[in-house]
């Protein structure tokens, strides 16, 4: 990096001001979290369908893979 880099990097940590409250420890699996937090999980697909009769109204089975109900 070139000097007015650094010293652009060095005035924005500056800036940030203090430090904050040091991050929570290292939980070890099955132990309790005793912080807030959030479970992020991915949505759950709907199963395959094999034939037309597996899907919904309005709906037939569709031809590429993973074989999935489309609309008609």
């Amino acid at each position: 990096m070139d000097e007015t880099d650094v010293r652009s990097l060095y005035r924005y940590i500056r800036s940030l001001g203090p430090a904050g409250a040091a991050a929570p420890q290292l939980v070890a699996p099955g132990e309790k979290v005793m912080t807030p937090f959030i479970v992020l999980e991915p949505p759950q697909m709907p199963p395959p369908c094999s034939r037309d009769l597996d899907c919904g109204i309005g709906e037939i089975c569709g031809t590429a893979e993973p074989r999935m109900c489309v609309k008609r």
